[in-house]
């Protein structure tokens, strides 16, 4: 082992051993194993400072603390459910905006599943972007599908709303690119909304009429022309690519590391 390697491994064994003496961290199992990927996350963004890798920790258990109805649905029915309606997904590959990960909220029938359960599944894969090195790298954008959004939808989004804005927060600590895209034209309200969502208020518009089948060149320079081909057809992309069997990978590779 080299130098860096047994710093490293010195470095997370310490924090491992204080998230043990701490009452409130301790309580996270996936945090004391031996193997915790989120702590060597963490880790990599201090440069393997272990004091500033303890506060990184503190604060995501703060933020999932008071995020708990969010995080509460952490639990694998919960997840595949959302899954299933196709309303949040993740896109294959690596785009020129990296991950992508698309909420679908036009598309979203709040009876059939709340906020709080479609942000578990929606931050459940924004964590498996950050705890995957290479995917962590490219980072990751996060697309709101404003189409056919209505005024149900915005009142069933509200309750998340500061609870997905801390979210978005604690995200910064990732070393994870993050920005957020709406494709469609916001009024007054949505806009609101979506800029306490992100925690930049800086949020990409792309209207909805350039992201779609007949937009090729719009779409080329917004994912990059060879990423098009894995859109959804409703995109404008030629792929059959089963994103609720993608959801379902993700949930059985990572929920056990984060729950």
């Amino acid at each position: 082992m080299n130098v860096d390697a047994t710093k490293s491994q010195d470095a997370f064994s310490q924090v491992v051993s204080l998230i043990k003496r701490d009452d409130l961290l301790s309580q996270h199992a996936f945090l004391t194993s031996n193997s915790s990927d989120l702590v060597r996350m963490f880790l990599c963004k201090t440069e393997s400072n272990v004091s500033a890798t303890f506060e990184e920790l503190q604060k995501y258990s703060r933020t999932r603390r008071e995020c708990d109805l969010i995080f509460n649905h952490y639990r694998r029915e919960s997840l595949l459910k959302v899954a299933a309606t196709n309303t949040v997904i993740i896109l294959p590959g690596v785009s020129a905006i990296g991950n992508v990960i698309v909420f679908k909220v036009g598309s979203w029938n709040p009876s059939d599943c709340s906020i709080f359960e479609l942000s578990a599944l929606l931050t459940l894969l924004m964590e498996s972007v950050s705890l995957d090195e290479q995917k962590r790298k490219a980072g990751y954008s996060v697309i709101y599908d404003l189409k056919g959004v209505g005024l149900k939808h915005l009142n069933a989004m509200r309750p998340a709303v500061g609870k997905l804005k801390l979210i978005s927060t604690c995200y910064l600590s990732s070393q994870c690119k993050f920005q957020l895209i709406a494709n469609a034209a916001l009024p007054a309200m949505l806009s609101t909304m979506m800029n306490l969502i992100s925690f930049d208020r800086n949020i990409k518009n792309v209207p909805y009429p350039k992201f779609g089948p007949t937009q090729a060149r719009e779409l080329a320079d917004l994912f990059g022309l060879d990423y098009v081909q894995y859109l959804p057809a409703d995109y404008g992309g030629a792929t059959n690519y089963d994103f609720n069997q993608s959801c379902q990978t993700v949930i059985d590779e990572y929920l056990e590391k984060l729950a």
